[in-house]
């Protein structure tokens, strides 16, 4: 059931209609203010950003677009004036050659990226972990970084002896995990 303007105007809202009707308006909004900030070329993880300050700013400004009845284009001028803004800060256009795009890039992963990453890892972890200790050691020791020796070290073991276990881990280890293990150690 909507309230009519007239209804919102005379009426003061309490802080919980208030608040109901801006996560409707957010709902209703988000997916599609996204997309045209991304069609404006701005980077992923900046839109984001970008798109957070927006509905900041609607809801300091939610009475003015609750009293106006409501337009419908109230939030689009609101996304285009921070955009305009940051375009000409950043010198961001939307004629910008990918080059110029690319160097105004935000190269931090997404929500989405880490969770994939972090849900990755623990899959690998497991399957490690799996391994006979002796060589689960010697492969968590390894990703963490240590060199052979300070391992050999650690596990009062000798050198040539880590470098086996870490070799025999690997010929146990389901290819997926191997190639995931042998990428990271290269980096």
């Amino acid at each position: 059931m909507s309230e009519s303007p007239a209804q919102t105007a005379s009426s003061p809202l309490t802080e919980r209609e208030r608040q109901r009707l801006f996560d409707a308006f957010y709902r209703e909004h988000y997916e599609i203010s996204f997309r045209y900030l991304r069609a404006r070329r701005f980077p992923e993880n900046h839109t984001r950003d970008v798109l957070h300050h927006c509905f900041v700013l609607a809801w300091q400004r939610f009475d003015e677009y609750l009293t106006a009845g409501r337009p419908r284009y109230w939030f689009l001028g609101i996304l285009k004036n921070r955009e305009r803004y940051l375009a000409s800060r950043l010198a961001l256009d939307p004629g910008a050659s990918p080059e110029q795009v690319a160097a105004n890039r935000d190269d931090r992963p997404g929500p989405a990226d880490l969770l994939l990453d972090a849900e990755r890892q623990s899959y690998f972890f497991d399957t490690i972990c799996a391994l006979p200790a002796h060589y689960a050691d010697v492969v968590k020791l390894r990703l963490e970084g240590f060199e052979y020796k300070k391992i050999a070290e650690l596990l009062g073991i000798t050198v040539k002896s880590a470098e086996h276990r870490m070799r025999r881990a690997l010929v146990k280890l389901e290819a997926p995990v191997r190639s995931y293990v042998e990428d990271y150690l290269k980096q």
